[in-house]
């Protein structure tokens, strides 16, 4: 089975795969927590809009009450899509750049040193012997 180890690595094998760097990684973190705002925003102003259409719909007050929340419901889903679009671009053009790496050049998977080496030898567990039945 095929298990993505990133975010960002769900349609690359494991040998192409490497290391994904800190970086994106944090690049990916502040994009989630953008879209979670945005949502927040968005369900904000959709209760907003709901409640003002009411407001004008029941009583004498003015459109303009109703009228602000919806325009800048819609402001907020037109940058959320384009915020999206722009993400899977950078996304697919990220992908790109993993994919056209030339052998080799991967990032190294040991990244720091042993505070202290450890010359003592590796310990075997001698192997079990089966039960003859």
């Amino acid at each position: 089975m095929d298990r993505p180890h990133a975010a960002g690595a769900r349609a690359l094998p494991d040998a192409e795969r490497g290391v994904v760097d800190a970086e994106r990684l944090a690049h990916l973190a502040r994009r989630g927590a953008a879209a979670r705002r945005r949502a927040a925003l968005a369900g904000g102003l959709l209760v907003l809009t709901v409640v003002g259409w009411s407001v004008v719909a029941f009583t004498a007050v003015a459109a303009v009450l109703a009228v602000v929340p919806t325009v800048l419901l819609a402001g907020v889903l037109v940058l959320g899509r384009r915020a999206v679009i722009a993400a899977a671009r950078a996304d697919a053009r990220w992908e790109q750049e993993l994919l056209s790496r030339p052998p080799g050049t991967e990032a190294p998977t040991v990244v720091g040193h042993a505070a202290r080496p450890d010359d003592s030898g590796t310990q075997l567990i001698p192997r079990v012997p089966r039960e003859q039945e």
